[in-house]
């Protein structure tokens, strides 16, 4: 494991068990699940004394962890067992400095407020960091993620199991005869909350990380771009040293230049992507398919073919469908983008246009050809990205000339870039682009 995500690992554990000791002490109503392990100390405790509530803690996450690993047979649940030692002894240390808080103040309404506040912020703060290292995550959250895969919200996941500790929390407090000592009105404000926060910091965490990571990796996303009428050899030359330089995703050129270019970057990871159908999409799906598999023979990596826009228009679906089912056959496993030219349709052919190129089992979706009237916008790429969610990709072209152009986009949803001014866009400069295209 990377040294700094175990780091990253353990720190949120840490805040999670200070996020705890604060609503404790502020004695407002805990979240269910810490209610939970405090009623059960509270019960245990008249037959052990001397057992803590960190121990508790440690006890109940070992038992959650079996359970889980019976129903799910996930070994990191047995991993994740171990880090809830940092959380029960921490939580004991964070609770024996909070007791030195003089009573005075720890009695203040509104300091107890702040504290039961800051706790909940903090816990989900914690839990989103050690979601994020990707490193196995407490048997609670665990407990989330699985949820979480049935039913795709992370929020709702983390509120579910947050109710059924509730339920579990409003026996045991009667049992033991002290319900309202830590069951209250934030017990019932935590249960609704920790899970939409732990989203909202997951949302804003990931975008800068993603932000960060752009400003050295935006050459990856970038499909270097020379397409037209007139494009010379020299020019395709200078693309291909240019994507070889700054290490491109690809070169995406016309056809005729494909077997041109395979030849010249046999030996680098900068990929050949080439345009079908294009510009208009007005080929005859037969002819797409076949252009396919030339493209394919000269040495394409990647295909981006334009759908018969008027076809789709004209809500003639299985016209479209077959068209990108034959280029996706000929591509025999390759990347195929489907462009889809967003500037002559609504939101609703967006989606379906979409839909169709998802059902064909295409790669991406691809917004524009930059020979149309427009080209891509944040907001149609974030449709097509909600559109599509994990079963294809977003590629936005057309108009993305500066390196905050690309980073909107990619923030909105595009795993690709398609742009005639990659050089620009990495090297932090803005040029005057081709009048031909808004690529």
């Amino acid at each position: 494991m990377n040294k700094k995500k175990k780091m990253l690992h353990a720190l949120g554990f840490i805040i999670i068990a200070l996020g705890i000791s604060s609503i404790l002490t502020s004695q407002l109503g805990a979240s269910p699940i810490d209610a939970f392990n405090y009623f059960l100390h509270k019960i245990v405790s008249k037959i052990l004394p001397a057992l803590t509530i960190g121990t508790v803690i440690i006890f109940t996450g070992l038992v959650v962890t079996l359970l889980a690993y019976i129903f799910n047979k996930d070994k990191n649940m047995i991993i994740s067992a171990v880090f809830l030692f940092v959380v029960g002894v921490f939580v004991d240390f964070w609770l024996f400095v909070l007791g030195y808080i003089p009573d005075s103040v720890v009695s203040n309404l509104v300091f107890r407020i702040v504290l039961a506040t800051s706790g909940m912020l903090l816990c989900a703060f914690g839990v989103s960091i050690t979601i994020l290292t990707g490193l196995p995550a407490s048997p609670y959250e665990r407990m989330m993620l699985v949820v979480h895969t049935k039913i795709k919200s992370l929020a709702l996941s983390k509120i579910m199991v947050e109710g059924s500790f509730f339920l579990l929390a409003i026996l045991l407090g009667v049992l033991s005869s002290s319900l309202f000592e830590q069951v209250n009105v934030f017990t019932v404000i935590m249960t609704f909350s920790i899970g939409p926060l732990i989203s909202v910091y997951i949302y804003i965490i990931k975008r800068k990380l993603l932000k960060e990571r752009l400003k050295m990796e935006m050459n990856k996303y970038i499909d270097h771009t020379k397409l037209g009428a007139n494009v010379s050899k020299a020019q395709i030359d200078q693309l291909i040293e240019e994507a070889k330089t700054y290490e491109f995703k690809s070169v995406c050129i016309n056809p005729v230049w494909v077997k041109y270019a395979a030849h010249k970057l046999k030996k680098t990871d900068v990929l050949v992507c080439t345009v079908i159908g294009f510009p208009h999409g007005t080929h005859h799906h037969l002819v797409k398919a076949y252009e396919t598999l030339e493209a394919v023979n000269d040495g394409a990596d990647e295909i981006d073919m334009v759908i018969n826009v008027q076809a789709l228009k004209s809500k003639d679906y299985h016209t479209t469908l077959q068209e990108i089912k034959g280029v996706v056959e000929n591509a025999d496993g390759r990347c195929v983008k489907v462009i889809i030219e967003t500037c002559y349709l609504t939101e609703d052919e967006i989606v379906k246009a979409c839909e169709l190129a998802v059902e064909a089992k295409a790669t991406f979706v691809k917004t524009s050809t930059g020979f149309g009237t427009g080209g891509a916008t944040v907001e149609h790429v974030k449709l097509m990205k909600k559109t599509v969610k994990d079963n294809a990709l977003v590629k936005a072209s057309g108009g993305v000339r500066t390196f905050e152009d690309a980073t909107k986009m990619i923030l909105a949803g595009a795993s690709r870039i398609g742009t005639s001014n990659g050089v620009d866009i990495v090297s932090r400069r803005s040029k005057e682009n081709d009048t031909n295209t808004t690529y």
